[in-house]
């Protein structure tokens, strides 16, 4: 699992999963952001709470390429179509 490396006091604590869940906590703001990744490595969930309250709750799919796939938050979804080349050739967003 990566870690990414962000200029600001954080403290990282891994979460015993089988995805590998990575939370972020914010001194300032008492916010919490959760970051999910798949055996691959590949970004796949991020949820943002904030006093106990979910603000974001964004979870990620990719193709057999790696290519992000679709994304969505449970209010919107948004997939991604590739050519055979690999070039993205349609954006869909439902609500």
């Amino acid at each position: 699992m990566a870690l990414s490396r962000r200029r600001s006091p954080i403290v990282w604590m891994n979460c015993n999963s089988p995805i590998g869940w990575v939370a972020r906590p914010s001194i300032n703001l008492n916010q919490t952001t959760e970051y999910a990744y798949d055996l691959a490595g590949n970004h796949i969930r991020e949820k943002t709470t904030q006093v106990g309250v979910v603000y974001q709750d964004n979870q990620i799919a990719y193709n057999a390429m790696g290519q992000l796939r679709w994304m969505g938050d449970g209010r919107a979804y948004v997939s991604i179509e590739y050519d055979k080349a690999g070039n993205p050739v349609r954006t869909f967003r439902r609500t």
